[in-house]
Order: structure tokens, then sequence, then C-alpha cells
């Protein structure tokens, strides 16, 4: 019997975007702003007071007012509370609320014999107020009606306990529990970036539950903080319109707190504080905005005078007016007022060091030094003479007075006296600190995650040194101390230090007493040279032999015009020695200068005191010698170019490198020949140096003054000006391309090659003078500069290197505004693909990975005897003879030295082939220096080598119990310690002679076990002490009944080779009393440490339970006999496929399919562990407390998830590979924690990170909450997986730094109230699409600095809740019935929410999107040049396919594990490829065979497809070409090459279902996202029919033009 069914298909072409918020950051075209020095946990406790107080509060006091109205009407009318007397009162409500009426009426004064006099109260209500306080305790009412006297806490509570039952007073509980209560606490530690998004997600869940009449209007002010918060904690300068709202903010909720502070509890008086403070800090913020406005206007002052001032010099001088025609050129209109200090700033990365000494930062010593014997003396009798241990003094005077030299030259002369080190820190700027800081943080391997925690580290480092050391911070004059300046310069690091510390400044020794807090005789006011003094400088450095009383008479009367400034001295010296000219021709052509450059600065802003115009007069005259003697020596203006690019770079360090023809050629010919000619590079050097105005900065670098080039830039007429900065691009161009570059360093790197340390000094140089360039690559509206000159490759590249220059220095917001200016030139620009992905290969901001590699690679390379040379780049000694002098250091008792020596040896090795000797002497390092985190890490590391060394497994005991006592390592892992204690014993037994082996390890007891008693007697003898070690021989041993633990002990495999079989399992838990026959003391805590083991399970389970631990180091798990596993691959039924998993993982008992299950409170913790089970999971954590450490591990081929986390169990996972699991990589939730950093989840066969999140049921009396989870995901690589990379569906994460790509579906999908902050991540070549955001509620999600590209459907996409997603929901709730699919199943008030919504996600303009939504493409256009086929890693050295010859790859691994999915795109790649499918394997859309007849199917297409049935009908007897449509199906199901297709034409007379691996590899990786934006996927073929119609053919060497239907 035939009939018809109507169906609705899913072919949906209609836009289901949801605008997101787009928030800008990224640009520069902002008012001007401030950064108030103030942690991001203080931030967000911030922004989180004032939405709670100021904009939610008042939101609740309206809602409680109206419903305790309601409420007290109501029980007027039901139960006369306004007229109830004792003892027929009202006493509960709702049904378990006992009411508190000592709250009202004054009745807590009521007393009878010092007792609460119950009979005598006045129970009657009169009103809502006090009705309202019937539901608080008698502290919390204390307010006078619903205003601002009932805080937050009142109110919710009052919401709390009068609507148990319903939806509203659940939220209040969770926001009072969650948000406003820790809020109050004040400790910031704990307002992490998860908390902050989870309590907006509550304030504005539960606005909306109110359903207030208001309600848009407080939606929209929290949106607004919201938005205002993200710009507040991204680091980046802040608006002052956006400040000022911040400082009412806060003012306003500080009188709040002040207000109801007096009834409060004390702790609102730290909370009050503390929003003092933070005011406080915004106002110093803004005051120094003020004060930079006030400099300037006093500036602009001064100016006027000193033009009245010229103008009187001109009419005294008017006879030589004559000649000031004739001189040179007026000065620029336009030159900035100089803030910088004129003295030199040095950032060193390689410098030259004084025999024998590791820490050494100062700049070179100056050659000829006169004079300041008594300031020497003075220092010198304050540090070295005293015997204060840590002291400080200061060196106040005029900038170019000496103060930089003074301090080098002491620490050139005394350095032998610090064996600690000398250290030099540039105070002048954030920025120039910041570079100081981080080059010498790199160099100790102490870089944080942001700049403070670097600097906090650093001076921690130097806090810590037991040896004497000299800290020089130069050039402390910002206006006003703060930040990090002020933590370096005031902040308690230094107290009870070994340090000395010299400060340089420009303030008043008063001024400096008050700003540094010292006492007057702690400052030397550094005046200029005196007359005798700078007579002995201008002899000495011009090497004159001067006898003529005429010769020094001028050069007493030169050194009183310089005003005896060695700056000027040094500049006119040079000059003289130069030239050779006299003394008095010198003085004469020095005066008439200086009377000329006076008379220009009528015109000019330019500052022009007595010092600076003595300055700039011998500046100016030493410049045009240089244009004269570049021409005399047939160099043209070769040296004129190369000063005037030069005023364009980084002055403290050029490298020669830049001096080239440039890439394109500069414009200038005669330039251009120069500097092809090595020798014309070395000709224009020298010219350059004769005259100081440059210096040699070491051997291959040139160093010059700011003020210097401050003068050259405002000398280069406009129209020259271009030229200048394009060639100085082209110069820098050509040096980065003959450079090795991070890029390369890094593929190298991941190529298993050591780093090669200063690999990329050379690098690090150019990249600091591109830095200092791209600040000139704007355009002015009055240079009329050209902008097109700067559109193109050569400025893309500096660009990207100043991006990563920053990045590196950890001034991400400056490196993601670089790396934005570079984006939109190179959108300006038709860049082929390899070029495009070169340039865009390195993340911004890095990622740790990267981070590493390049600060290896820049870390100052240490040398053996660094007075013979000072070229660079070096070659690095070998890690034997670093070793060496690493030993000969630390006999000397030179730990930090030995430490450096150590560390750049084990740098030199490959990584598989480090020296176990190294790092054994390291460890030891680490333990003298009390950093046993770190030891402890070599001596884990030196046991991977070698099991059997017993150094490294004292040394590993040693540093766990340091650890424990100071508390810095659980004390769970005191067995793991005694464990190696026992190791080491048995290898060597003098051992325990040791005096830390006594102290830590009193009591050593082991014993050796073969295989010939079952193990389980061992473990539960009772007669053995706790902390007995058990040492197994190589041998099988069986477990042959349950065991049950009795106490704490080591089980440790001794030899290569030990098995254990665990039987029916192992069970740790506390035995109760009853199981012993004999009473006795038992432990609090059970610990069993494993090591060394392979344990073999055939159904049994490793289980930990409460108050019980279990560590397992070097062990391996896996299951030699699988249960039932059929119903878990059934790959066609998904919702089956969960469904199944997640009643299996519900239940955990003996029958759990996981190997290792930590319940009801077990601890577990894994450290460089395999593990496997084919039976189910890996390893499965559940119960309050419960929690598992994982390190180091491979959890792999489970026929489940590999690790799950559920119902309050919490875990931390460090650097592991979860890989090649049936099912998730990783589950988290409900109501779990986790911690994921360095993991590698990848080739899972659904999500590599799912979890699970927020329901809500209606319990008897009250709403239950099924919990979101909460994980924090830094630095993963979530790749290749079969669904989702990550899938959220409910709870808090914190996603930053992953790589997220190359998996089946989406890079990352929310749903059901996930709120995220997604930051930095690399999200790229995802089949569907990067973001994916479903129905998400109040959730809040932002998305900010994330590289998003290469993706066939969109970057970001958030479902919007329209009529046509409710067509498409609906279409799946009655068509799909295997679908798993959270938006199917949850309603809104299942989340909590009074309907169907999504708030929409946050975007910045920093993130990176690019290369998305793209076309079909060919499927020889899936493979990407120079990039790996399976990892996606760029490699210029790829193996390709022995078939296809198309597919490339960096490694056999690669190829094998892209096989899988490669085999059945390979035949594609040829151009002639035909797919031939026969027809009779297809299955009819249109009717179905049953056995009670036919049954047809009226196909039923949605109205956005254009054209669908129209068009000729098929010929099936025709061999024509034809169009048809293949489409993928909509269940959102794991990778499976059998899935079944859809294929018809446009007359849909051909309607088909069929399954084919090829044709769903053609669809999923070349088609384009379907309408509905799932995981459906789309492609347009040609196709044809063969044979009488019997063959489909598709055709694939060409596609037919994307059609509508």
């Amino acid at each position: 019997m035939a009939g018809y069914i109507a169906l609705n298909t899913p072919q949906i072409d209609v836009s289901l975007d949801l605008e997101p918020i787009v928030v800008e950051i990224a640009t520069k075209t902002k008012p001007q702003a401030v950064k108030p020095d103030l942690e991001d946990n203080q931030k967000r406790w911030l922004v989180v007071g004032i939405c709670l107080h100021n904009v939610v509060s008042p939101a609740l006091r309206k809602y409680v007012a109206s419903s305790m109205t309601k409420l007290f009407n109501t029980l007027k009318q039901s139960y006369k509370i306004d007229v109830q007397m004792y003892p027929n009162i009202l006493q509960n409500y709702p049904v378990a609320r006992l009411l508190n009426y000592e709250a009202v009426n004054n009745n807590r004064s009521i007393l009878f014999r010092g007792k609460k006099d119950y009979p005598n109260y006045d129970y009657k209500i009169q009103n809502a107020v006090d009705l309202s306080k019937l539901f608080l305790n008698t502290q919390m009412a204390q307010y006078a009606g619903f205003d601002e006297t009932c805080d937050s806490s009142a109110l919710l509570n009052i919401i709390m306990y009068s609507d148990v039952t319903s939806i509203v007073g659940h939220l209040a509980d969770k926001l009072r529990s969650n948000v406003r209560n820790p809020w109050a606490h004040c400790n910031f530690d704990e307002w992490c970036s998860v908390k902050y998004l989870s309590s907006l997600q509550l304030m504005q869940q539960l606005i909306r539950n109110l359903k207030l009449s208001s309600e848009a209007t407080i939606l929209a002010d929290l949106s607004r903080w919201e938005v205002n918060g993200l710009h507040f904690l991204q680091g980046t300068t802040l608006g002052l319109e956006i400040v000022e709202e911040i400082r009412h903010e806060v003012s306003t909720l500080a009188k709040y707190i002040l207000q109801i502070n007096s009834g409060a509890t004390p702790a609102f008086g730290v909370v009050h504080n503390e929003l003092v403070m933070i005011s406080n800090e915004i106002k110093e913020a803004c005051k120094r905005v003020d004060q930079s406005d006030h400099t300037l206007e006093i500036i602009k002052n001064d100016v006027e005078t000193l033009k009245v001032q010229a103008k009187q010099t001109i009419k005294i001088h008017g006879e030589l007016s004559s000649l000031i025609q004739t001189e040179i050129s007026a000065v620029k209109n336009d030159i900035k007022e100089i803030q910088k200090d004129i003295e030199d700033i040095k950032t060193y990365t390689f410098h030259h060091r004084p025999p024998g000494k590791v820490f050494f930062y100062p700049p070179d010593r100056v050659p000829v030094f006169v004079g300041r014997v008594d300031q020497l003396s003075l220092l010198k009798n304050k540090f070295i003479g005293s015997k204060v241990v840590q002291h400080t003094y200061v060196l106040c005077g005029l900038g170019g007075c000496g103060k930089t030299s003074l301090s080098t030259e002491f620490a050139w002369a005394f350095h032998h006296c610090y064996p600690g080190g000398v250290f030099w820190i540039s105070a002048e700027s954030i920025e120039s600190l910041e570079d100081t800081i981080t080059t010498l943080a790199v160099d100790l391997n102490l870089i944080g995650g942001n700049s403070k925690e670097t600097l906090k580290k650093t001076l921690s480092w130097l806090s810590r040194l037991t040896k004497k050391w000299l800290l020089i911070i130069d050039n402390a004059d910002t206006p006003i101390i703060s930040g990090q300046i002020k933590e370096l310069l005031l902040g308690s690091w230094k107290r009870n230090t070994n340090g000395h510390i010299i400060v340089t400044t420009r303030r008043e020794p008063s001024e400096a007493v008050e700003s540094f807090r010292l006492k007057i005789d702690d400052c030397i006011h550094l005046q200029t040279l005196s007359n005798e003094e700078g007579v002995q400088f201008i002899i000495k450095r011009t090497e004159r032999c001067v006898q003529q009383q005429k010769e020094k008479d001028s050069i007493f009367r030169l050194v009183d015009d310089l005003g005896g400034l060695p700056l000027a001295l040094e500049q006119a010296a040079a000059h003289i020695k130069v030239l050779k000219c006299s003394f008095a021709d010198y003085l004469a052509r020095f005066e008439k200068k200086r009377l000329n450059l006076l008379t220009k600065t009528a015109t000019t802003s330019f500052e022009t005191n007595t010092d600076r115009l003595t300055v700039l007069t011998t500046w100016l005259l030493n410049m045009d010698y240089i244009r004269e003697q570049s021409k005399e020596e047939g160099l043209g203006i070769s040296a004129v170019i190369i000063m005037n690019v030069a005023s364009f770079f980084f002055a403290d360090d050029i490298p020669i490198e830049l001096f080239n023809n440039g890439e394109p050629n500069i414009e200038v010919l005669d330039t251009h020949e120069t500097l092809l000619d090595p020798v014309g590079v070395k000709q224009v050097v020298e010219i350059l140096t004769r005259f100081s105005l440059f210096q040699r900065c070491r051997t291959n670098s040139l160093s010059v003054h700011r003020l210097v080039q401050e003068i050259i830039r405002n000398n280069i007429c406009i129209n020259k000006r271009q030229q200048v900065i394009q060639s100085a691009i082209r110069m820098v161009n050509k040096a980065l391309l003959n450079t090795c570059t991070p890029i390369i360093a890094i593929n190298e790197n991941k190529e298993n090659k050591h780093v090669v340390r200063g690999k990329l000094y050379l690098w690090n140089k150019i990249a600091a003078n591109a830095n200092a360039l791209k600040s000139y690559l704007g355009t002015s509206k009055e240079t009329e500069i050209n902008p097109d000159v700067y559109l193109g490759l050569d400025t893309i590249r500096i660009m990207q290197t100043a991006a990563i220059f920053n990045s590196l220095h950890q001034r991400q917001d400056v490196a993601l505004d670089d790396q934005n200016q570079m984006l939109n030139i190179m959108a300006s620009l038709e860049l082929d693909e390899n070029t495009y992905r070169a340039i865009t290969a390195i993340k911004i901001p890095l990622l740790e990975w990267d981070l590493l590699c390049i600060q290896n690679s820049i870390a100052t390379v240490l040398q053996e005897d660094e007075t013979q040379n000072q070229n660079t780049p070096v070659v690095p000694l070998s890690p034997e003879r670093l070793r060496l002098m690493g030993n000969n250091a630390f006999k000397k008792r030179r730990y930090e030295d030995a430490l450096q020596y150590y560390s750049e040896a084990l740098r030199a090795c490959p990584k598989d082939k480090y020296d176990n000797r190294i790092l054994l002497n390291r460890s030891l390092v680490f333990l003298k220096l009390n950093d046993y985190s770190k030891a402890l890490q070599d001596a884990n590391s030196c046991i991977e080598i070698d099991p059997y060394n017993w150094k490294g497994h004292m040394w590993k005991s040693y540093a766990i119990a340091e650890l424990i006592n100071a508390r810095e390592l659980l004390e769970e892992m005191e067995g793991s310690g005694l464990g190696s204690a026992c190791i080491a014993a048995k290898l060597n037994e003098e051992c325990l002679l040791r005096y830390k082996m006594k102290i830590h390890y009193p009591i050593i007891s082991y014993k050796m076990v073969d295989n010939q008693l079952p193990l389980s007697k061992y473990i539960m003898c009772i007669e053995d002490r706790p902390g007995t070690t058990y040492m197994l021989k190589k041998g099988h041993y069986i477990f042959d009944k349950l065991v049950a633990t009795t106490k704490s002990c080591q089980i440790i495999g001794v030899e290569v080779g030990v098995e254990i079989d665990i039987g029916p399992g192992i069970c740790i838990c506390k035995l109760p009393d009853s199981a012993f026959a004999i009473e006795f003391e038992h432990e609090p805590e059970i610990t069993l440490h494993f090591e060394n083991i392979s344990f073999i399970a055939k159904h049994g389970q490793l289980n930990i339970k409460e108050n019980c631990v279990a560590t397992f180091y070097r062990c391996n798990f896996k299951n030699e006999f699988p249960i039932e596993e059929n119903p878990y691959k059934n790959m066609q039924n998904t919702d089956y496929f969960y469904s199944m998993f997640l009643n299996r993982f519900g239940n955990v008992n003996k029958s759990t399919p996981s190997f290792i299950a930590s319940t009801y409170g077990g601890r577990v913790i894994l450290n460089s562990c395999d593990i496997s089970n084919s039976s189910g999971c890996g390893i499965v954590i559940c119960g309050e407390k419960s929690f598992l450490n994982i390190n180091n591990c491979n959890v792999h081929n489970t026929s489940l998830t590999g690790i799950v986390i559920v119902q309050g169990g919490s875990m931390k996972a460090l650097n592991n590979r979860i890989a090649d699991n049936k099912l998730h990589g990783i589950v988290i939730g409900p109501k779990a924690e986790a911690y994921l950093q360095r993991n590698s989840i990848i080739q899972n066969k659904a999500e590599g990170l799912w979890c699970r999140g927020v329901s809500y049921k209606k319990g008897k009396s009250s709403y239950e909450c099924d919990n979101g989870s909460i994980v924090t995901a830094i630095d993963n690589n979530i790749s290749q997986n079969g669904l989702s990379g990550i899938f959220l569906d409910g709870g808090c994460f914190s996603l930053k730094d992953n790589t997220v790509a190359n998996n089946w579906t989406w890079g990352m999908y929310f749903q059901n109230n996930s709120s995220a902050m997604v930051e930095n991540n690399e999200i790229s070549n995802n089949r569907c699409g990067g973001i994916r955001i479903g129905v998400n509620y109040s959730a809040s999600i932002i998305i900010d600095g994330n590289t998003i590209q290469d993706h066939s459907g969109p970057d970001i996409l958030a479902i919007k809740i329209d009529q046509n997603y409710k067509d498409y929901k609906n279409h799946i709730l009655s068509n799909a019935h295997t679908i798993n699919f959270s938006m199917n199943k949850m309603e809104a008030s299942d989340m909590g929410e009074v309907n169907e919504y999504s708030t929409p996600p946050i975007i910045t303009d920093r993130n990176y999107r690019r290369n998305n939504n793209k076309s079909v493409q060919t499927p020889r256009d899936t493979v990407k040049p120079l990039t790996c086929c399976y990892c996606r890693k760029l490699s210029k050295i790829l193996k390709a396919c022995m078939k296809c010859r198309i597919a490339k790859y960096c490694s056999k691994e690669c190829q094998k594990g892209h096989w899988i999915q490669h085999k059945h795109m390979c035949p594609l790649f040829s151009k002639s490829y035909t797919i031939e499918l026969p027809m009779k394997d297809a299955k009819s859309n249109k009717f179905e065979i049953t056995e009670s007849g036919i049954v047809f199917y009226e196909r039923m297409f949605h109205a956005s497809l254009k054209g669908i049935g129209e068009g000729p009908v098929l010929d099936f007897q025709s061999t024509k070409r034809f169009i048809v449509k293949i489409q993928s199906d909509i269940l959102y199901g794991p990778y499976n090459p059998q899935n079944s297709l859809t294929l018809y034409d446009q007359s849909v007379a051909l309607d088909v279902s069929l399954r084919n691996p090829e044709l769903y590899h053609l669809c999923s990786e070349c088609g384009r996202l379907g309408g509905n934006k799932f995981t459906s996927k789309k492609i347009f073929c040609w196709a044809s029919l063969k044979n009488n119609g019997e063959i489909l053919c598709i055709h694939i060497d060409d596609f037919p033009p994307f059609q509508k239907w």
C-alpha cells in the first residue's frame, strides 16, 4: 500500500547571525589617556563592585519594595500580621523559614532577667519594610527603608528567604554566596577572569528573571560596564571619559560603603580602605596627565620668553646680521620639546665583561675619564669601606654633567668588590625599564606572565643573592614615582639584601631626598667639571702637548664657554683632534655658531637654556664638517644620508648591518654604490665616529645621542624627509632579510634541534631599530608626505618585527597595535599565499613556546675569555666546556655563576641528548640557592635519563622534603620523596650518612621483594611500619584478591620489567576498625606511591577513596581484555553513543569503565605515566574534593574518554598528551574544575575538550542547580579531533594562548550559559568554522586578540534567536531523533531563564580574522604550500606522499597519522579522477519499500533555495553532464567517512542518499557550510550517467559556479 509523507528538509539558506558588540582597542585615534597602576585582579574586583552596588542593587531595591508590598498585603489578609499577638503569630514563612521578630519594633531591647522576653515582643507588622526584616538576622536588619541603607547583602537575603521555591530565590542565593560575600571579603587573589565572568553572568541572569520594567536600561548599563571593564583589563590606556566615569563610580561606591560601615561587619572597613586606595591611584594617574598638560603650558611660555630674548640679542648684535644671513638655514619650526634625558640609555643583549664576570651589565668604559676623584672616593668609602650591607646612593645633576660616566667608571673600577654581579637598569621611562629588566630576566630565565611579574621575579632574585652586588638605576627622572619604577626604587625587596644601589637623576638633591626617601648625606650633587678638570680633559682627549700660555688661555676660555659640561667638552675635543685646528680657531667658530643658533631659536619651540645651547652648538659644528669630509673623500653625500637615516634608528645600538643599499634599493645613486662596497661602509662609519657625534658601541655597532638625532631630524627639510625615511625602511628590510629571524629559530627548534644561544642576537638589535623607526611612519597634515611610500612589503616586515619585539618585551597592547597596522597595510596589497603565511606565521601575542624559543635565542652568550673578542656573533662554548666552568664556579661557591654556566650548557645540548652530569650539577645548585622546585625538575629529568643514578634520587628526595617543609608541595608527595631516598640508599648506602639525609629522612625502612609471594601480602600487612618502601625486582606480580590498603607505603620497581596484575583491583582506602583483629592507631591519611611499574588490568580497577592519596611516577597502565564495547562504537547513533557513555561513568564503582578512579575525596597524582584502557575511560575523578594532578603523561587509546572530571572533582594537568581516544579527550563537568596548560589534546574521535554545564531542576521545595564547570586552558594544542576542538556547554572558562586547529567541525563551540574569556588563541583550519556561539542566554563571551583564519565557514558565528532559528529548531526536534545537540533538549527553564535568548559576544578589533567563509575549493587547494598536511607546521623540508605527490609531511609520524583520512582524499588529487557511484547502492529519498508496500515521500524545500524543482528534467539515458548538489547530514557526530550523504539535481529527478568515503571527504573538505551554519557541508559538482543510468559519475576536474538552489 502506497502513501505520502510530507517532510521539512534541513536545506536552509538564511542568516542566523547575532550582531556582536565590537570594541575598539587597537586603534590609536583616541583622546588623551592614562594607565592606573592597578593589578588585574583589583580591576576585576572594582568592576564587579560597581556593577553589583551601583547597577544591580538599585534594581533589587525596586523589586524587593514591590514584592514585599504584595506579600505584606497578602499576609495581612491571610494571617492578620498587622494585628497579631503572641502566641497566635505567623512563625514560619515560607514553610521552613523561621521569622525573626527580634529585628522589628525594637524587640531586641525587650529582656526578662537578661534573656529574650518573647511573650512581650511586639509582633505587629505595620509595613513592607518591617516584613522584610523578618527574613534577616537582627544585625543585618538595620535599614530604615528600601533605600541606600539597605545594602546588597540584605536585599539578596530577603529575596532568597522570601521566595525559596523560585528560580529568582535560587539566583539571589548564588549571587550572595558567590559574588557579594567574596567581594566584601576583599581577597583580590580569587578574582580571576573566570570568577569575574561568572559574576557578570549571574547579575545579568538575575536581572532578567526579576522582569522589571526598566530591565532593558539595567542590562544596557551592565553591558556598558562589561565593555569598560574590558578596556580596563586589557592593559591599554584608557580614554579620559572612561577614567572619569570610573572615578565617579568608585567615589560613589566608597561613600556608600562608608555610609553602611557603622552598622556592618569590620570587613566593610577593609573594603572602604581599598576603594579609597584605588580612587587615589586613579586620581594620581589623571594627575600625571594634568601635570603633562601643565608642563606643555610652561614650555609654551618659555618659548615666548626665548623669542623676546632672542629679539633683544639680535638688536644687540645687529652689526653681525650680514654674517647671520649666510649661515645655516633656519631650524625647523615644529621641533618638539625633548622630554627625554640627554643621557644614554643602555639596553644590552650582548656586552663586554671583565674576565670571569658572569653578571656584568654596565656600558663600555669611557676611554677618557678625567676628574671626579672626590666623588669616586666618596662612593668607595660609602659602599666598600662601610659595614652597612644594603645602601643606596643618589647622583644628582644636570643632563650631560657626567652622572652616567661616573657610575660606569665606578662599576668598572670596583667590579671585583661585587662577586654577586653588577647590574644596570634604565629608569628613564616605563618602556626603557621594561626593556632592561626583560634583558636581565631572559638571561636569568625569570620571565613572568607580564612585565610586572617579570620585575617582581627579577628583584626577588636580586634580593636572594648571597654575594655582594651593585645595581645602577640610570636616569630616574620621571616626574612621578609610580608603578614599576616605584617598586624598583622604593620597594621592600631591598631590605636586608647584600646590594649597593646607585641612582642617577636630574632632580635637585632636596627633591631626590623626598622622592627616594633618603637622607641628604646619601646624595651627591654632581657639578660640571672645574676649569682645571676641563682643561685636563681637553688636553688628554685631543692628545696635544700644550706648552704655550696662549694655548692654555684659549683652552681655559673654551672650557669656560662650554660651562665645563663633559658632553660639550667631548664634542669640542673630538672636533679639534680630527681637524687638527688650534684651540683659538675652534673657540672663534664656536662663538660664531652659538650666536647664529641663538638667533634662529627666536622662531623655534626649542628649549634653549645655556647648557643645552652649548651642547647644541658643538654638535652643529661637527655636523657641518661631516658633510665636508664626505665629499672630500669621494663618498658624495653618503655620510650625510647615513647620518640622516640613523637619526630615525634606536640611539643606543645601531648595528652596522643596517648600513646597506636597501631592499628595494635606495634611490640615492652615489650612496647606493657606496653601500654596495664593504669598504665604502667602513669609510662612512669612520667619518661618523671621527667627530664623536656617533660612538662605537662594541665593534659592530654605533650609538648616538638622542639629542643629536633630534637635531639631525630637524635639519632635514620637509621634501627630503620622505626620501630619508624610505631609505631607512629599505635598509632595515634588507638587514632583516639577511639575518636569522624568529620564525627560522622556532621552526628549527620544533625539529628537535637545540637552541643556538645568540642565534637571534643580530635580529634583536635590528628589531630594536625597526621598533624605533616605526614611530615615524605616520603621516602629518603639515608635512604633505605621501602615505603610499609606507604601503609596501618592506614596511609590513618592519611592523611585523616591531610587533614581535614588543610582545617579547611584554608590551602586548603595543604589539597588537603594531600587528593591526601591519594587517591594514597587507589588506591594501596583493600578496601571494607563501608571503602572507610567512609574515603571519608567528602569533601575536607570542605563544609561550615561541616566546621561550626566542628568549633562549637572544640570551647573552657566555664566553671563556671575553676580553679577547667583542665581536658578534660569537661561537658558543661546547656543553662540556661550560660544564667544567660551572664546576669551577661551584667549587668557589659562586652558585649563581655556576647556574648560568650549567643552564647555557643544557641549552647547547640537543633536546633528546641532555648530559646527565649537567642536570645533576644544576639540580644541586638549585638546592644550594633554595630554589627547590627547579631542583626537583632537574632531578626528575636526570632520573628519566638514568633511573639508577643515586645522586638524582637523593637530590629529588631533598627537594621534595624542602618543598613540603615550605608548604609549596602537598604533604602527600612525602611518599615520593621517601621512595627516592630509599632508592638512593639501595644504590649507594653511603648516602644514608649524609647530614641532610639524616635530617629529612631519619628513619628509612625498605624491603626487597621478588615475585614468589603475592604482593597483596605486603600491602595489607600491618606488621611493617607505615612508610615502608617495597622494592620490586623484575617479574610478574599478581593480586589474587581485592586489595585494601592498611598503611602508607611505597612500591617501587628497582629493575626494568616489573609488572603488576591488579586482579580484582586495588582499593586505596581507610579500613574501619572492625576490619582488624587488634586495635592500633591509624594514620589520618594513607598515601601510596608507585614508581617504575607496569599495571595490567583484566577486570579490576585502581580506586582511591576519601583521605587517601595515590602517587604514580614512571608507571604504565594497560587493559588486556576489554569489556563489551560494541554499544560504544555505534558511530551511526551518536545520541545513544553519548548516553551510554554518560550512564557508565556516572556509576563510580567496580564496574566503572576506567583504569584509575578517584571517588569521595581521593587524590591522584601522576607524573611521566602512560595510560591506555580498551575497556573504558583512562581516569575518572568523581566527588567533592576528589583531585587529579597529572603531568607529563600520555593518556591514549581508551575505548571511551581519556580523562573524566565530574561532580565536584578537580584537576590540574600540565604537559600531557591526550590522544587517540574513541570519544573525547577530556570531559569536565558538571560541577567540576580544571586547569589545563601545555597539553596536547589531539586525534580524539569526538571533541578534544568537552565541558558539561548548568541546569536547574525543580526539587520538592526549591530549585536544585547542576553547577557548570570552571576551566582555565592555557597554551594547549587542541587539534585534529573528530568533532569540535572545544565544546563548552555551561560554566565559566578562560581560554588563552591555545592552538585550536584542524578539528572536524568547529574550533570552539559555546552553548547554554557558557561564559568565556577567549584571548590570544590560534584558531585555524577547522572544517566548519572558527567559533560558534549557540543559545548562550546571559553568559558573556569576550573574544580578544585571537587569530581566526582559513575556515570554509565563518570565523565567528553567534546564533540569533528569531523565527528562522525557531523553524530550524522545530525541524530538528520533530525529525532528527539521533542528534546529540544540547539546543534540542534544554528549555529556558532548565537554564534558570525566563525565555530563550543569547547575549551578543564582545569582539575587539584586535582579533586577526582572515580567509574565512571560503568559497568551494578544489582538492588540491586544501593543501597549503610549505605546510605539513597533518600537523600544519610550516617547514621548508617536507616529503610528499608517494601516491599522489601532492600531500606533504614533515615526518613519518605525521604521514602515518594522516593516512586514515588521506587515503580517501589521495585519489582526488588527480586532475582527471572521477568518482563512480553504483546507483543500486543509493537509497531514494522519494520512496521507501516496506513490508506493507511502497511509501512515497513528498520533499518540501525551504523558500530560500531559489530555483529548486525547476529546470530540465534529468534524462537517465543521457551521458551529458549536469550539476548535482551533494550535502552531508545535519547530525552533530564524529568523523565517519561512512556517514550518509544527500545528492540531488535541480529538478529533483535525481534525489538519493548514499555512502562513499571519497565523496564524504570531498564534501567535508572542499565544500561550504550549509545554510543552517551548523555542521552540514554542501558542494556542487559536475555529474554524468553511464551504463543507462546504472553508474553515476562525479567529476572533480572542474567545479560549476555555486548555485542558489
